[in-house]
């Protein structure tokens, strides 16, 4: 009998280790399904001009009162396809409002470190490249 234990905990044993293994595989292709998935999105289908166009008409202005509202700064952290198309159009970094408010009696208002919307701001205007800017005030 305590032989006939043995071999059924041994068997055990072995059954919940080939469990993890499947569960181990099983959890692998969910993933690489998913991944796959992604690549039959429809947006994928879509032609480089069609997206920039889109692009162009979603990308109106970019605002530097504050650190949302950069539309283009927005698609062109989607994926590679999009930032390679965002940065392909110079028009798109081009167009830029800067709005700023500027504080006589700097006792009663804060020091705003505005050091990373500058550093931004280089950016967009380095790749604008040379495209006339568009800049509102």
């Amino acid at each position: 009998v305590e032989r006939d234990l043995q071999d059924y905990d041994t068997e055990i044993q072995r059954l919940e280790s080939r469990r993890t293994l499947l569960a181990a595989q099983r959890d692998n292709l969910k993933q690489y399904a998913s991944e796959v998935q992604s690549l039959l999105s429809p947006a994928r289908k879509v032609p480089d001009e069609i997206l920039q166009c889109i692009f162009d008409d979603c990308c109106d202005t970019n605002n530097f009162e504050a650190f949302r509202n950069k539309p283009v700064i927005a698609i062109s952290s989607v994926c590679t396809r999009w930032r390679r198309n965002a940065l392909s159009m110079p028009a798109l970094w081009s167009r830029i409002t800067l709005r700023w408010e500027v504080c006589e009696d700097t006792n009663n208002y804060p020091k705003t470190d505005h050091s990373k919307l500058f550093a931004l701001l280089s950016k967009v205007l380095e790749r604008s490249q040379q495209w006339p800017m568009t800049i509102s005030l």
